[in-house]
């Protein structure tokens, strides 16, 4: 059974609702006022907690901050410090540098001014020159040696060729001698052999004759035939020594022949020889002539570079003397100015003194005249203001005397002043010459060192002794 709403339960309704929504609503205030105070209690100790946490933290800021400048104060000194000092040790070393830099200047500038550097320059100039002209004549007598041993060797050549082409006809003339000897010992061995045929045919003969008579005729007739024979053997052994003679007179004939194609050939051979020796002398006169031309050539750019290097050290030296004329008239015109200034400065010391003496005098008179008066005005006896000015004028005496004493004294210091800038300028000019003097001896010694060596031998007299004095020195200490 549904329940229908009135009006009334309704209006009940919403009024227990909105009393409980009141009910809670003032729950929610008070939950909501308690967690407000709540919270602003908490805010409170927050606060209290978070000012001291802040001042702590800006306590321990403020003390980091004052370490913290401190450190920087403290960094920057430092840095400046160091600053300090690296600018301190770069001027220090740029000073150095400057320094040396003048004194290297200064070396060179005394170095190039030096008179006796330049004559150690040009003696070593003339030794160098010395030694290429003996160099020179050394290649000109090597080369004139060999030349010697060339031509030597060809006349030996020559001379062997010759000695050889003698024994060559010496050899064909023997080889011919025993070609007509053994030619003629066969002839002659070919006549003894017939000798001896004709000998036994002679024993045979005369034995056969005392045994066969029969036969005498037909041996007479042998004989004969022999006998006929013999001569025919003697002819023809004449004819063979007849053309024996005319070949041996041919093979002479040829051989004088032979030997005059020979001397021709020879002389020839001489005659090329000579023609050859002819080419090479011409050749070995050019080569000379052009040595000789390129020597001259030689001599005459050395004479053309020293001549040159002769011209610029004259230019230089007058250079250097009308520089060093010029820093004389400096020397001489700063003498003079400072010679004058002084003098002026002396007048007008003395004029001032003067001047002083007179206002002094003057500030004495005054003074006398006002303590006379103040005497007169005091004292009405003519014996105590005398008595008085007495003792004044000696005050004033006594202060005059110390002023003049002090003057004096300060003359005197002035004095000495200036005698003591005198001495240091002497002892400067002196030191000045034994620096320039030591610097020129360690120029010259290393000069020396340089080149005693490349021109042993070719070194003047005066400066190889010198060379062997600084040696001795070296080898003493």
């Amino acid at each position: 059974m549904l329940h229908r709403m009135t009006t009334r339960q309704v209006e009940k309704t919403m009024a227990d609702r909105r009393a409980k929504e009141a009910e809670n609503s003032d729950l929610l205030s008070y939950a909501s006022s308690n967690q407000v105070q709540t919270m602003a209690n908490k805010s409170d100790l927050g606060v209290l907690a978070k000012r001291r946490n802040n001042q702590a933290f800006q306590r321990s800021a403020e003390a980091m901050l004052e370490e913290k400048s401190i450190a920087v104060e403290r960094e920057a000194v430092r840095n400046q410090r160091t600053r300090d000092q690296n600018d301190f040790i770069a001027k220090a070393l740029e000073e150095d540098r400057r320094t040396q830099e003048r004194k290297e200047r200064e070396i060179q500038r005394i170095c190039e001014s030096s008179e006796e550097l330049r004559e150690l320059e040009s003696m070593l100039k003339v030794a160098y020159v010395n030694k290429e002209r003996a160099v020179q004549q050394a290649e000109r007598e090597t080369l004139a040696q060999i030349e010697v041993a060339r031509e030597k060797a060809i006349e030996t050549q020559m001379e062997y060729d010759r000695q050889r082409a003698l024994v060559d006809m010496s050899a064909k003339e023997f080889g011919k001698r025993v070609d007509a000897v053994a030619s003629k010992q066969s002839i002659q061995q070919q006549m003894l052999d017939r000798l001896k045929l004709h000998e036994e045919a002679a024993r045979e003969a005369e034995i056969d004759k005392t045994k066969v008579d029969a036969i005498m005729r037909k041996i007479e007739d042998e004989d004969r035939m022999e006998q006929e024979k013999r001569e025919r053997y003697v002819v023809e052994a004449k004819k063979l020594i007849d053309d024996c003679k005319l070949q041996r007179a041919k093979e002479k004939e040829n051989a004088i022949r032979r030997e005059k194609e020979e001397d021709q050939r020879i002389l020839q051979h001489g005659k090329h020889v000579e023609m050859r020796e002819a080419g090479i002398k011409e050749k070995l006169a050019e080569k000379k002539k052009r040595e000789e031309e390129m020597f001259l050539a030689v001599e005459a750019e050395i004479q053309r570079q020293r001549r040159a290097e002769e011209d610029f050290a004259r230019l230089r030296d007058e250079l250097w003397e009308e520089e060093v004329l010029e820093a004389r008239r400096q020397k001489e015109r700063e003498r003079a100015q400072k010679k004058q200034a002084d003098k002026d400065e002396m007048m007008r010391s003395n004029d001032a003194q003067q001047a002083l003496k007179a206002q002094m005098l003057a500030e004495q008179k005054r003074k006398e005249d006002e303590y006379n008066d103040f005497l007169k005005k005091k004292f009405a006896s003519e014996e105590r203001r005398e008595m008085e000015m007495d003792k004044f004028r000696r005050q004033q005496k006594e202060e005059y005397k110390q002023s003049i004493a002090a003057q004096n004294q300060e003359k005197q210091a002035m004095y000495y002043h200036e005698l003591q800038k005198e001495r240091a300028e002497a002892a400067r000019v002196a030191d000045e010459e034994a620096f320039k003097k030591a610097v020129v001896e360690e120029a010259k010694r290393r000069i020396l060192e340089d080149h005693a060596a490349k021109l042993q031998g070719y070194l003047p007299k005066g400066m190889a002794k010198e060379l062997e004095h600084r040696r001795g020195n070296m080898g003493s200490r």
